[in-house]
Order: C-alpha cells, then sequence, then structure tokens
C-alpha cells in the first residue's frame, strides 16, 4: 500500500514540475521548488541531491556545488571553501558554502572557522557561560566565595567558581537542611508505616458502608498495626522510650480516622490506584499514521517557542548541515523551515517517527506545557485520540 502510495506521490510531483513553463514567472516560483524538494526527499539518497531531474552525488565536506552534475549518480564540479571565511561539515548540494561565525565583543576564538569546521568561541577570562544554555552574553564570575567557604575551582569559560565549606565548619545552608530534614524524614516513615498498616489490615477484604460493627472492628484493626509498626520503626534507644511512644502515637488518631474514612471509598487498593498507574498515549484516527504525523507538524510549528525550535530539532538528532539545508532551501519563511526539518527527521526515523516521541522531546526538555497545548489541538481536531499501554 504505502509503494503504491509513494508512486502517485512521484506521479504528481512529476506532474507538477512538467506543467511549469520553462520561463516561468515568479509567482509559480515557489510551487516549482516545493515540486522538486518533494522529488529530492522520494527519489535521491541521503548521500544525493536532486537537480536537472536527476540525482547527484554529494560533494564532499569543505566543498560546495558549483556546476551540478549532467549524469544520474556522478558527481558535478565541487569546489573547496575559502578557509577562514566560509565551511560545509558534511557532504551536501548546497550551492554556496555556510558563513563562519564571528565572536561576540565579549568572548574570543577558541578554534579558527576552517572549511570543515565553524568557529568555536569561548568567554574571555573573568567571565562564563554554562556549555548546556545558550550563550548570548557571558556572565561575569564571582571574585571570592562567601565566608566560612574556601574556593576550589576557579573560574572557568564553561563555570563559574565553585565553593565548598572550610574544613570543621558546617554551613548555615547545612545547618537548615538538617532543621528541615529530619522532622520531615520523621513524617515520611510515620505515612509509610500508617499506608502499609492500612494495606497489610485491609488485604484482600472490603468494608461495608453501612456496617458500623464491621467499621469498628477494622479501626481497632488499624490502631493494633499502627502501634505494632510505629514503635518497630520509630524507637532509638537514645531518644524515645516506651512512654513517649504511646504519647506521639496518640498525637497519630486524626491521621488514623483520616485513613479510615478513606477505607469507606475504596473497597480495594487497587481500585483506587490501578487507573493512575497506566501511561496514557496518543493513536491516530487516520488510516495512515504518516498523514496524521505529517498534519501534526502544523501544530509543533506554530506553538514551539521560536527561541526553542533549534535546541528541538537537535535533540531529535538532526545534523547542523540538514538545519542549515532546511533554512537555505526556504529562505525568509520559518513555517516551511521548520515544516521541512520535521519531515527530514520524520525519514531518518522511519517506522519508530512518532507524536508520542516529540511530546516526549518536549517534556524533557521542560516544555510540557507546550506538549499539552498540541495534545489538546490535535485531539481537538481528531487527528489523535487516547489510548492507555496496556489496553
Amino acid at each position: 500500500m504505502r509503494v503504491v502510495m509513494g508512486l502517485v506521490i512521484i506521479f504528481q510531483a512529476l506532474l507538477l514540475a512538467n506543467s511549469l513553463p520553462t520561463n516561468i514567472s515568479r509567482p509559480f516560483s515557489k510551487r516549482q521548488n516545493i515540486a522538486e524538494r518533494l522529488l529530492r526527499q522520494i527519489i535521491c539518497d541521503a548521500d544525493h541531491y536532486f537537480s536537472n531531474r536527476i540525482c547527484c552525488l554529494s560533494c564532499p565536506a569543505g566543498t560546495y556545488v558549483k556546476t551540478p552534475c549532467k549524469e544520474a549518480n556522478s558527481t558535478g564540479t565541487c569546489l573547496r571553501c575559502t578557509d577562514g571565511k566560509d565551511y560545509t561539515e558534511h557532504p551536501s548540494g548546497m550551492d554556496k558554502c555556510l558563513t563562519c561565525s564571528v565572536c561576540n565583543p565579549d568572548q574570543e576564538v577558541f578554534t579558527q572557522c576552517t572549511v570543515t569546521k565553524n568557529t568555536v568561541c569561548q568567554c574571555k577570562a573573568g567571565t562564563f557561560c554554562l556549555p548546556d544554555q545558550a550563550c548570548e552574553m557571558c556572565q561575569r564570575c564571582k571574585t571570592s566565595c562567601p565566608e566560612g567557604k574556601v574556593m576550589v575551582k576557579p573560574c572557568q569559560p564553561t563555570s563559574d567558581i565553585e565553593c565548598q565549606p572550610a574544613n570543621g565548619t558546617l554551613s548555615s545552608d547545612t545547618i537548615i537542611g538538617i532543621i528541615i530534614g529530619v522532622p520531615l524524614l520523621v513524617l515520611l516513615i510515620l505515612v509509610i508505616s500508617v499506608w502499609c498498616c492500612w494495606r497489610k489490615c485491609n488485604k484482600n477484604e472490603s468494608i461495608g458502608e453501612n456496617d458500623p460493627d464491621q467499621l469498628s472492628k477494622q479501626t481497632q484493626r488499624l490502631k493494633m498495626c499502627l502501634k505494632k509498626n510505629y514503635l518497630k520503626n520509630m524507637k532509638t534507644p537514645s531518644s524515645v522510650d516506651g512512654k513517649q511512644s504511646e504519647e506521639l502515637l496518640r498525637s497519630t488518631q486524626p491521621m488514623e480516622a483520616q485513613y479510615v474514612n478513606n477505607m469507606q471509598i475504596c473497597t480495594t487498593v487497587s481500585n483506587c490506584t490501578d487507573h493512575l498507574e497506566q501511561k496514557q498515549t496518543l493513536v491516530p484516527l487516520e488510516s495512515d499514521p504518516s498523514e496524521a504525523l505529517r498534519q501534526s507538524f502544523y501544530y509543533f510549528v506554530k506553538i514551539v517557542p521560536a527561541t526553542s525550535w533549534k535546541p528541538f530539532v537537535r535533540h531529535l538528532k538532526l545534523t547542523e548541515n540538514e538545519i542549515a539545508t532546511a533554512e537555505e532551501n526556504n529562505v525568509g519563511n520559518r513555517e516551511e523551515q521548520c515544516f521541512s526539518m520535521l519531515t527530514c527527521w520524520m525519514q531518518k526515523t522511519g517506522k519508530e517517527a512518532s507524536i508520542n516521541k516529540l511530546l516526549e522531546m518536549l517534556s524533557t526538555m521542560e516544555l510540557s506545557g507546550v506538549a499539552e497545548q498540541i495534545t489538546e489541538e490535535v485531539t481537538k481536531k481528531r487527528y489523535y485520540t487516547y489510548t492507555s499501554e496496556g489496553q
């Protein structure tokens, strides 16, 4: 079925390209570019480029296409980029090299631009820029550590100075952490003990909503479990004796009453939690999953912030050359550029490409809100619907 559809697309693209006159006017040039791009994506291999209705071998890295080939699967005329001026990192069919980057005023050159590598910049002495962030401007390094701390690592182009508490002293942050953390740890152990008791005491039985005697028996059983597990887990030889433990146990009665009331709502633990453990995914409503995925690209282009787009496609493992090619082929049209990048990712990924992979990548980049907006749009348009794994 996919082979037939591919042949139909090729035939339509050929008709579109043949229907255009050779002295085509400016309004039709965009249609011709779309047809040629479609043919290139369908017909040519990854190491080829489409020109004059044939597939030519790409020029090697560090060169560009001066004259396209005249015979299929051959190399045209490739000219070398200018060292220190422009470059190409990968084999391509670009008709010009990419211009070398120029370092910002607050940066210095770490590695000079060559015909196959772009310029690498780094912050000047006394400033830094974190490597996992876009370096719009270098930040000044701290000159010294706070009181009670000593420097263990000086300022570097990719990190600020690092400080740690002086030997034999505790920092104020450490003291605050102990004061807050110990009570929270005790409370966490108590809550886990209560929950374990509730699970153990209610295993394989439910409580009748209108049975006071049964509820009373269950309450007494829960109290016995609480007392047994609390004394076992919380008692320490140095600070808690039997009497103190009994007093702390009595202070948990409001909490145990709350759990007893909850037992009237949930007849079994599994009925209350099973639906939360299922992970929901999106499945296409279209008969062709590839078509549904292509339709969803519009919402990724529309909703993903422009400042996050390149990091997004780099996380999808698109190369810098593929990104640059998409931009060069659609100069001034951001929507076409982004759509071309997603189409390139879809072709590289093959059958594994799905909207769920794109949404998971956005969540990994801490763009969960964007992923939720896209999910809402594609389900509203009935391109996709929810399903739970394991169903």
